[in-house]
């Protein structure tokens, strides 16, 4: 049997805000917004975990929801 490979979409915080080119500081804002993760961490020494594609999608969504609405 063999061990499934880790998949580069899931990563911890600093990669994620490294792959989007923000901070950490910006991705722990994002988590009290609502942001979807994998895994929060348990403690001191464990690791967030986060799909890249899940936080693509969700920040557009987020952005959308925050637009005033137009009254026509």
């Amino acid at each position: 049997m063999t061990k499934p490979e880790k998949s580069i979409r899931r990563v911890n915080r600093a990669a994620l805000a490294k792959f989007f080119g923000a901070t950490v500081a910006d991705v722990d804002k994002w988590v009290e917004a609502g942001a979807p993760y994998i895994k929060r961490a348990a403690g001191k020494g464990d690791e967030w975990e986060f799909d890249t594609a899940d936080i693509a999608n969700w920040r557009p969504d987020r952005a959308r929801r925050a637009l005033p609405r137009l009254i026509l």
